[in-house]
This record gives structure tokens, C-alpha cells and sequence, in this order.
């Protein structure tokens, strides 16, 4: 109904020869300007009327611990692995071992000619077979002289001078003795053995060619990869902005890693982690950070790329609060709005420690439980009165 302004004209007396139509007439006007006054005040308590606050949509925050890390890649390197090496002269006869399989310590892997040695082994044992028979021939005149030394009938130089032989062919036969089990050992080199338990490579030397004892060329290589190392380069950036945040905020320090197993098609493999460089690379500004990888189903290959997640620490008591909550200042600085108990708006700067890809971490500006403004949160102003509506919880990430 559209509102009208009216004016009530003085009622006449009515004279009272007026006719039944003429009261009837008067009760209709009475009624008709009854309904005019209603009609006015409607008109008037709708003009007056408070607007109601705009509905807003908001996220409740809590506490979150904040761990701190980064995405490296690295290199597999294998921790225990022997290059096999000749370690006497000859020709390889043979090869005594599967290409690629597990071999145990001490076990055969190469043959070399070994005639050569066999043949200093059987010298070493002939002399000191000459040194005892001659020790016997001594031991006797030595008896047969202190017994005529009694009856003086042979002197007393004669006497030392048969000791004296004799102590030298104990020591002839002690130098034999060392000869032969040096002719032993280097026997012994001509079948060369496995010197760790591992896998072993493909066989670098065939059977007819020529070794020399100790050479720089290996004849095969065994690894046992049932550890082995992972190699990784984190920025050196990184790695010092990361420990300060630790330092500053008494967070702990807990370096370790979290490996893509069977190089992502695994569960992830949590190892410990150290940094190994003293300095940083100066050409890569970066620092080396080793993990010891449990390979016991043998999925990590060494020299094969890989990739992790390093873990330096935790901070605890922070915020995580959804990026899209956060205001850009003027001045550079951040601010979020939030929702206190009397839905009004409260808008205060705040400190980034750590952002992620769709959530970012403070501590100490925004408490637990806090409701923060996730809708356009620019739009509005502290003291703002609004109608909050707790938005559906995303499910948040660790910063990557």
C-alpha cells in the first residue's frame, strides 16, 4: 500500500431531519478515516527499521604443530662396497662366480695361476727341513761335548762354539718358518675371495688376462645394500632461515627424512639425517644432508636419483590459519580479521613463520579457537558487525 498524506476535515452537525442514509454515510466515514490512520503508522515503522548484519563466512583456527622442512632430491650411494682386487701376479684361470648374484664373505671369486707360489711354498718348507735336520746334528754334538767337558777332555771354547751353532740354527729355522708362511699366505692370494658379503657386479677381468698383486684396475665390485646412503642438497638459505626459526621460537630441533619408497610407488621411508659439510658449496650454495636408508627389499639402487622430504624440527603453539584469511597491508605488512563473541570484527597484524600452498602459520597473534574471516576478508573493518557462518574445514598441509 502506497502511503498518502490525509487531512481530517471538521465533522458538521448534522440537522436532525437527516435521513437514515445520511447516518449510514457518517459510521462509513468514521471507518474509512480509522483505516487511513493504521495505513500511516505501518508507513512509519517501516521507514525506521535497522538494517540486519551481512552474513559472513569464517574458519575456526587452532593449534597446529609446524613442521619445518623442504623438498630435496638426491643420489643413492652405497654405504658398505669393496672394489675386489688381486692381490698376487698371474694369469686369472678362472671365474668362480655368478655375475649379479649375492656372494658371502671369503667366498671364491677368481683363480689366478698360483703354480708359481705352490713352488715358493714347497722351498720355504724344504728349508726349514734342512734347518732341523742340521738342528739335530748339533743338539747331539753339543750333548757329546759337556759330557767330555766333564772329564776335560775338550775345551770349554769348543763347548760355546757348539751352543753358539745351535742357537743359529734356531733361528734359521724360525726364518724358515716365517718364509714358508709368507709363501702360505701369498698362495693363498692366488684364489682371490670375496672380501664383504654383498651383491656382486659384472666380472671386470676374463679368465687369460695378466693381474699384478695390488693394481689400481678392479676385477669386480660387491655391494651390500641392505643399507646405503642417501646423498641430498638443500639450499644453504634454507637450511640457516629454518634453524633460526627453531632457534627463536624454542622449537625442536629433530633432523630426519622422508624417502619416496621404491622411488614413489612405495610408502615413504623415515630415516634420521645429518649434514655432513662443514661449509657450504660455494658454486651451489647448498649443503650436502645424508640419510641411512634401510633397503632391506632391496628397492633403492645406488647412483639412482631419488627424492625426499627433510625434516629439520617442529615448532609447537602455532596457528595454521587458511591462506585465503590473510589481508596484504599497504605498508607490506599482514593483518586477518576475525569474529569475537559479540560478532564483531577484530582486525590485528600478524607474523608469517611458515607458508604453505594453501595455509600459512603464526604464533601468538591469533589464539586457539578464534574464528577468522575467509569471505573477501579485505572488505572489512574492525568494530564491523557481522553474521559469521563457520565454513566447511579444509583439510590442511603440511608447507612444501
Amino acid at each position: 500500500m502506497k502511503c498518502a498524506a490525509y487531512s481530517v476535515a471538521r465533522t458538521p452537525r448534522l440537522h436532525p431531519s437527516i435521513s437514515e442514509t445520511g447516518r449510514w454515510a457518517r459510521v462509513a466515514f468514521v471507518i474509512f478515516m480509522a483505516l487511513s490512520s493504521t495505513a500511516m503508522t505501518g508507513c512509519k515503522q517501516k521507514s525506521s527499521a535497522v538494517p540486519s548484519p551481512p552474513k559472513t563466512l569464517v574458519k575456526t583456527v587452532h593449534y597446529s604443530r609446524l613442521e619445518l622442512g623442504a623438498r630435496i632430491n638426491g643420489r643413492v650411494v652405497g654405504k658398505i662396497i669393496s672394489t675386489v682386487r688381486p692381490r698376487a701376479t698371474g694369469v686369472i684361470e678362472d671365474t668362480l662366480f655368478t655375475e649379479g648374484q649375492f656372494v658371502t664373505k671369503g667366498q671364491p671369486l677368481f683363480q689366478i695361476d698360483p703354480r708359481l707360489y705352490q713352488a715358493e711354498l714347497a722351498r720355504a718348507k724344504g728349508a726349514i727341513l734342512l734347518a732341523g735336520a742340521r738342528r739335530n746334528a748339533v743338539e747331539n754334538r753339543s750333548r757329546r761335548e759337556n759330557d767330555l767337558n766333564k772329564l776335560k777332555a775338550v775345551s770349554t771354547q769348543d763347548v760355546e762354539d757348539t751352543r753358539a751353532v745351535g742357537r743359529e740354527v734356531a733361528a734359521n729355522i724360525q726364518i724358515g718358518e716365517a718364509e714358508r708362511l709368507h709363501a702360505e699366505v701369498k698362495n693363498d692370494f692366488t684364489l682371490v675371495r670375496a672380501p664383504i658379503s654383498g651383491r656382486i657386479g659384472r666380472a671386470l677381468i676374463l679368465p687369460g688376462s695378466l693381474v699384478v698383486a695390488e693394481q689400481g684396475q678392479a676385477l669386480a665390485t660387491i655391494l651390500n645394500d641392505n643399507e646405503i646412503y642417501g646423498d641430498y642438497e638443500l639450499a644453504a638459505t634454507t637450511y640457516n632461515r629454518e634453524r633460526n626459526i627453531i632457534a627463536s621460537t624454542n622449537g625442536n630441533l629433530e633432523p630426519h627424512i622422508y624417502i619416496d619408497g621404491s622411488y614413489g610407488n612405495g610408502p615413504p621411508v623415515i630415516s634420521s639425517a645429518t649434514v655432513i659439510d662443514t661449509n657450504a658449496n660455494s658454486d651451489t650454495d647448498s649443503v650436502v644432508i645424508r640419510a641411512t636408508l634401510p633397503n632391506n627389499r632391496h628397492q633403492f639402487i645406488p647412483g639412482a636419483f631419488t627424492s625426499a622430504r627433510y625434516v629439520m624440527g617442529y615448532v609447537n603453539g602455532t596457528i595454521e590459519i587458511p591462506a585465503e584469511a590473510i589481508i596484504r597491508n599497504d605498508d607490506g605488512g599482514e593483518r586477518v580479521c576475525k569474529v569475537d563473541v559479540e560478532k564483531k570484527v577484530i582486525c590485528i597484524d600478524i607474523q608469517v613463520l611458515e607458508r604453505g600452498k594453501s595455509t600459512v602459520w603464526v604464533l601468538g597473534d591469533v589464539a586457539d579457537g578464534d574464528r577468522v574471516i575467509v569471505d573477501n576478508p579485505e572488505n572489512y573493518s574492525s568494530g564491523q558487525k557481522i553474521d559469521p557462518i563457520e565454513g566447511r574445514l579444509s583439510t590442511f598441509r603440511v608447507p612444501e
